[in-house]
């Protein structure tokens, strides 16, 4: 199980002062706001959880389990919107509503995830490539602009990025089933050996 440690703790809170110091470079650009400063403040939450968990038993966090994973993903789903990007740019009460929500969000998909049915999680990885894919093709094919504050080359940036993101996604989980413990390869392996004798 994951504890609390100082070198966690300092990681999250550096990595988020590095992003408030970062901030107005990161939301000058659609690939750099929705596709790094985003994702790095769901990070942070999910860093900051390990503090969280040495406080809470594990029955309660299963308890609640379904209510954090959905507060996640209706989260992320929601900053995944062109035209919120566009409103936290211009509203003060939106971005402050971006930097609090998503370390939130983090922290809640990272204290459900270990309590969470193992085919539940197969079914989240596929669908988290799926949707990073298809909003990188949808990105790249858009004629028009989605978000009024960004140009179109910002938005196919991200298109290429998400396309990535989905790619390296796909294949390193490919890897941990295939040749990592507890993948599927040695599962195969002994039922093979099995066979043999």
């Amino acid at each position: 199980m994951w504890r609390w440690r100082p070198a966690s703790g300092g990681l999250a809170l550096g990595l988020l002062l590095a992003l408030l110091i970062s901030r107005p470079w990161l939301e000058a650009g659609m690939a750099w706001h929705m596709g790094v400063q985003i994702p790095l403040l769901v990070v942070v939450g999910a860093l900051l959880a390990g503090h969280w968990r040495a406080r809470l038993s594990p029955p309660g966090i299963r308890r609640y389990r379904a209510t954090l994973l959905l507060f996640a993903l209706f989260t992320l789903a929601l900053w995944m919107l062109p035209r919120l990007l566009d409103a936290a740019l211009h509203q003060l009460p939106v971005e402050l509503a971006k930097w609090f929500s998503l370390p939130l969000a983090g922290a809640a998909l990272r204290l459900a995830w270990p309590h969470l049915p193992v085919i539940l999680r197969g079914v989240l990885h596929l669908e988290a490539i799926a949707t990073l894919l298809r909003l990188g093709w949808l990105y790249l094919q858009a004629p028009e602009r989605y978000c009024v504050s960004y140009g179109i080359g910002d938005q196919q940036s991200l298109g290429y990025l998400l396309v990535i993101y989905g790619a390296l996604y796909g294949g390193l989980l490919a890897i941990k089933i295939l040749f990592l413990p507890g993948g599927v390869r040695p599962l195969h392996v002994e039922s093979s050996n099995a066979k043999l004798s």
